[in-house]
């Protein structure tokens, strides 16, 4: 088993999560999500090549520098592009593919790919990051932190308008502009986290993958209390686009428990904010424990649901 510990650089450690990540969900109707084992054996196999980026990533950092991006889902797409590239024995045919009709744009293909035996598939991926809004396993009651988009629409989506682009006659005919002209195979690559209220911690989506790890949320009213028990550990605040994988810190980039208290006392907390809660993993180094958002005091009461499927 690969542990995402022993990979030093940040950038490097957020790539083996994307490879070896289980997807959020077990099983969706009308959609091909691959199991967790699949994620797991990849990211095996993926060992030797990360542990030589851990120890000289540069090739890395300037495929990321050229194109800097800023949203989480856009980063989340180019380190899965630079893997299936320069590693994971795909060629990739297309990535971000237009699909035009002749008014409009109909949508983008993610991923077209050839795997080792050269059969296409159309990969449509996602990484959310989902807090429970409502008292329910419903898929409606997991939400984006800041309200936007909802997991029961995203798969939706996938589902409904995404994946079947592939199968619509402009689609085909953008395939078969690239030489791909047999139905290429589907999968719906959704991969994040589930955060569950502080005090109903063990809630998630009905259907998910039950090899997600999940979080907590808490309202910044409520973290002196949460965090009682925490007096040894140490917090990060991530920014995205950090929110891939599992945090790593020094002591001056991270906080206490204590300063954490002032600063939710304080009123500071003005939209979420995604924590790692950090354990000592050797001198001088703290390493993600667990993985909590801390929320405005009126987060579950406020915010407008806007239905789109945002990168």
């Amino acid at each position: 088993m690969v542990e995402l510990e022993t990979f030093s650089h940040d950038q490097v450690r957020a790539l083996a999560w994307c490879v070896g990540a289980p997807g959020l969900m077990r099983a969706v109707d009308g959609l091909a999500v691959p199991r967790a084992q699949v994620f797991s054996t990849a990211l095996e196999a993926a060992r030797p090549w990360l542990e030589a980026l851990n120890h000289s990533p540069e090739p890395l950092e300037r495929y990321l520098a050229v194109r800097n991006n800023r949203k989480t889902g856009l980063h989340f797409e180019a380190l899965l592009h630079f893997w299936l590239e320069q590693h994971a024995g795909y060629e990739v045919v297309a990535h971000n593919l237009q699909v035009r009709d002749a008014q409009r744009t109909l949508g983008a293909f993610d991923f077209i790919v050839r795997d080792h035996n050269g059969q296409p598939e159309h990969w449509e991926v996602a990484v959310k990051f989902y807090l429970q809004r409502d008292d329910s396993s419903e898929w409606s009651s997991w939400v984006g932190p800041n309200q936007r988009d909802r997991l029961d629409l995203k798969l939706e989506r996938m589902r409904n308008h995404q994946l079947p682009l592939s199968a619509c006659s402009e689609g085909r005919a953008a395939l078969a502009a690239l030489g791909v002209h047999e139905p290429p195979k589907k999968q719906a690559i959704v991969k994040g986290m589930f955060f569950a209220p502080w005090n109903r911690p063990d809630q998630r989506p009905e259907d998910s993958a039950p090899e997600q790890a999940t979080g907590t949320w808490v309202a910044a009213g409520d973290f002196a209390h949460y965090a009682s028990g925490c007096s040894q550990s140490r917090w990060a605040v991530r920014r995205a686009p950090d929110w891939l994988g599992p945090a790593r810190r020094d002591t001056t980039s991270s906080f206490t428990t204590d300063d954490g208290i002032q600063r939710c006392a304080a009123g500071a907390i003005k939209r979420p904010e995604m924590w790692s809660r950090l354990r000592v993993l050797e001198d001088g180094v703290w390493f993600e424990d667990d993985r909590i958002f801390v929320v405005p005091n009126d987060w579950s009461r406020t915010g407008q649901l806007n239905p789109t499927a945002e990168k």
